[in-house]
């Protein structure tokens, strides 16, 4: 009974994480790491 709660709780998460989760595929021409650069700058 336990095993089963633990899988569904898993099959709801994931269909959450598809319905609302980010898209994290960047581009050719993504500024991610000009925006990693700049931001490790200030916190140094």
């Amino acid at each position: 009974m336990g095993i089963l709660v633990v899988v569904l709780a898993i099959a709801l998460f994931e269909l959450a994480a598809f319905r609302w989760g980010a898209d994290s595929r960047d581009g050719v021409d993504s500024p991610e790491w000009e925006s990693r650069w700049l931001w490790q700058r200030s916190h140094n």
